[in-house]
């Protein structure tokens, strides 16, 4: 997949791997923190493919401290 020089590509707050969650259907958990779609897919995410969105929201705690409320 080819990425332009003014897209947004983060690591997967998962496993790390480099995600453009524009393209590649990742989650978007914030405006820097990104789940891969695999990784999505794991947690519980369905992905709409006719409506391309997220129809389930994959679960997330424990991916981002200041979001869990364990760490609150």
């Amino acid at each position: 997949m080819r990425r332009s020089d003014n897209e947004s590509v983060f690591p997967c707050a998962d496993c790390g791997a480099e995600t453009a969650a524009a393209l590649e259907r990742g989650f978007a958990i914030d405006t820097e923190t990104v789940i891969c779609f695999d990784c999505a897919m794991q947690r519980g995410g369905h992905w709409d493919e006719e409506r391309a969105l997220w129809s389930r929201e994959p679960d997330i705690l424990g991916l981002v401290p200041l979001l869990d409320p364990a760490h609150r």
